[in-house]
């Protein structure tokens, strides 16, 4: 049990990035942005644990690899995106004709 402890904080971390994503699209962009917080205490906490418990994995690489590049890439995008489209929206909505 200990040995699949690091993946499930690693996918604590990346539930916080998809349900930011899905609070930016609703608008809520303040606990985006603490879900995001969050996220980054559990990357800390799961590298910590697997050196900790020493049960590295190809596969708690792989998911530590995948949640960071969405919490930490994808949900910053969307949240700029969301922000410009909030401030230009005529310019963003007339790029495709």
């Amino acid at each position: 049990m200990q040995k699949h402890l690091p993946s499930f904080v690693t996918s604590l971390n990346l539930a916080c990035g998809f349900i930011g994503i899905v609070m930016v699209l609703n608008h809520q962009m303040i606990a985006a942005s603490l879900l995001t917080g969050i996220a980054l205490i559990f990357d800390f906490a799961d590298g910590a644990l697997a050196r900790a418990l020493k049960c590295k994995s190809e596969f708690g690489k792989q998911i530590d690899s995948l949640a960071d590049m969405v919490t930490f890439g994808v949900l910053p995008g969307v949240i700029a995106y969301q922000l410009l489209l909030d401030a230009f929206p005529h310019v963003l909505t007339n790029v495709i004709p």
